[in-house]
């Protein structure tokens, strides 16, 4: 990563502090930082200045805000409490970088509208570093990895608990099944003709959203109005996955047309087309979440393979090959792990050189054998009650999975599980991006049963369900959150997009989370 990535992805680690209630500045920042990076970058200049611009910049930053936060933390009040949550000096900062009233399934196909007046990073003990994995001796990390110290947590609850008062009385006087209800469907997009296999809302976005089909095409979507904003062809069969860029420029498809695509998310137009060095369907596909010029991939030959989105080649030395099909892929928030699921039921972790780009294979983690594994999700938490990062899976054995991540080498154990019809389809979920606050926290995921499920993680059993969400005629493949828990997207097997729209309550609600409003304001 040159300098001025290193610069742009730092700037994007602390936006949620320097502006938590102004997500529209937050956005128009980051684009106008990345574009004047990008050309000044061409001119001939001293990269010592740049280099001693960064370490002033990330001393004034960490002085002011605490250190590097968790950048899927998308509470607002996140910049109140960043100098108590991280007490690490200066030096030790790293520079690498319908609810349940159900609408009616009679619907006509081609409704677009329903309306109704009823309704990842560890916080270490300061002796352990991630530094000790060398990355330049391949065999020696390889052997290593096993040896890495485990934090010592001193506390198992990965999520805000029953007796975290002060993150209760920030997130008012709601519960959680109070919090997550739904008004009537606020949209139905209906422009594909064959399954909607993944939906994604923009980062810290709250109205722009893409969508990608088996009819080989993508959707980019406004919400206000309800817009079908492009429809980008290209691929020659099914599209599996996309990603977003960190800035929302681009787009990444994976197909089966054994190519991947990077788009132009803002004008519509293919960039540049990837031919899978293993001549295979591509069937995953994520950024790097600091270093966007890195791209991952994962496909039908059993191979994860890093590429250059500015070369389109592949990087030496980031290739792996692992035991199944690969159907999913996911970073720990600081990009240095990258886990990768299979149709054997096995997840590896990889350690990801953020410099180069090369991956080193850690650690085979089984928890349902000959399971297949079709969605990954990591997250880390920004809270004092919740310290242990976990990861979130869906499995073909009619489970949903959590797990907790318990070394720094990517290793995880089975911390509890959730009944979701899940037999056939590639079933995705997500974490609910709002949760340092609250006490519990909630996850949600498609199923075969036509419903989109909300559960509690706190809780392991019957009681664990928070809501379900009725209103699709097929089984619900991607589910997607914008940034701000307004809006709700999920996908289905007929290549519909529901829109749900989370009900605001009480005022406290608003007070505690500005954004929400009831209008989506136009980014």
């Amino acid at each position: 990563m040159n300098i001025a990535q290193q610069i742009a992805a730092f700037d994007s680690h602390y936006s949620m502090c320097r502006t938590a209630n102004s997500p529209r500045i937050r956005t128009l920042y980051l684009k106008r930082r990345t574009q004047l990076l990008r050309e000044n970058t061409k001119k001939e200049l001293d990269p010592n200045i740049r280099k001693q611009y960064l370490k002033i910049r990330t001393q004034i930053l960490t002085i002011k805000y605490g250190s590097v936060p968790d950048l899927r933390s998308r509470d607002p009040s996140i910049r109140s409490r960043a100098e108590s949550l991280y007490e690490q000096p200066i030096g030790s900062v790293s520079l690498q970088l319908g609810s349940s009233s159900p609408s009616s399934t009679n619907r006509s196909p081609r409704h677009s509208r329903l309306q109704s007046d009823s309704s990842f990073s560890f916080l270490r003990p300061r002796s352990t570093s991630l530094g000790s994995i060398n990355y330049e001796d391949k065999n020696t990390a390889a052997n290593n990895t096993k040896s890495l110290i485990v934090p010592q947590l001193d506390n198992e609850n990965v999520i805000p608990t029953e007796d975290a008062k002060a993150s209760k009385k920030l997130a008012g006087n709601q519960n959680i099944e109070q919090y997550y209800q739904f008004e009537p469907v606020y949209h139905v997009f209906h422009q594909h003709m064959k399954a909607v296999k993944v939906v994604k809302f923009a980062n810290e976005e709250r109205d722009r959203l893409a969508c990608c089909s088996v009819d080989g095409t993508i959707s980019i979507l406004r919400l206000n109005p309800p817009t079908v904003q492009f429809v980008l062809k290209g691929h020659t069969n099914s599209i599996n996955d996309l990603s977003w860029s960190l800035t929302n420029d681009l787009i990444m498809s994976a197909s089966s047309d054994k190519t991947t695509r990077i788009w132009n998310s803002v004008g519509g137009s293919c960039l540049r087309v990837v031919n899978d060095y293993g001549s295979s369907e591509v069937n995953c596909c994520i950024f790097h979440p600091v270093n966007n010029n890195h791209v991952v991939t994962g496909n039908s030959k059993w191979q994860v393979q890093v590429y250059n989105t500015s070369t389109g080649k592949r990087i030496k030395g980031g290739g792996n090959k692992v035991s199944g099909v690969v159907k999913c892929l996911a970073f720990d928030i600081n990009g240095k792990i990258l886990w990768s699921g299979d149709t054997k039921g096995h997840i590896y972790s990889f350690i990801f050189d953020t410099m180069t780009g090369k991956i080193i294979k850690s650690r085979k983690i089984t928890i349902n054998e000959g399971s297949p594994i079709t969605s990954i999700v990591s997250r880390s938490w920004s809270n004092r009650e919740g310290k242990n990062p976990v990861l979130l899976m869906n499995t073909m054995r009619d489970s949903l999975w959590l797990l907790r991540i318990i070394s720094p080498d990517g290793n995880a154990e089975l911390k509890s599980s959730y009944p979701v019809w899940h037999s056939k389809q590639d079933i995705k979920s997500t974490f609910c991006p709002i949760m340092s606050f609250r006490e519990g926290a909630c996850v949600v995921t498609g199923s075969e049963d036509l419903c989109v499920h909300l559960y509690n993680i706190e809780k392991n059993d019957e009681n664990a369900s928070v809501n379900i969400l009725h209103g699709h005629s097929a089984p619900v493949l991607g589910v997607s959150w914008n940034y701000d828990e307004s809006f709700l997207a999920s996908s289905d097997s007929l290549g519909m997009v529901f829109i749900w729209k989370r009900k605001i309550n009480c005022n406290s609600d608003k007070d505690d989370n500005p954004s929400l409003e009831n209008q989506v304001e136009d980014d």
